[in-house]
């Protein structure tokens, strides 16, 4: 079934990667949110700012635990 979403361009973003995972597969919310910081673990730009960023991606990773 067609599905037109609409959405922030971060909320865009999230579901196409969440449609990018694989039929069957399962990964964590940490596994999702390490896709949203640049390859050598910098942080990267952000609607929302730097320090948002840096709270929000803080909070995912207390709640793996």
């Amino acid at each position: 079934m067609p599905l037109e979403a609409t959405g922030t361009p971060f909320q865009l973003l999230v579901w196409q990667e969440l449609r990018a995972i694989p039929y069957g597969t399962t990964i964590s919310y940490g596994e999702l949110a390490r896709r949203v910081v640049g390859a050598d673990g910098s942080l990267t730009g952000f609607g929302g700012g730097m320090t948002a960023k840096r709270i929000l991606l803080d909070l995912e990773a207390a709640s793996l635990f």
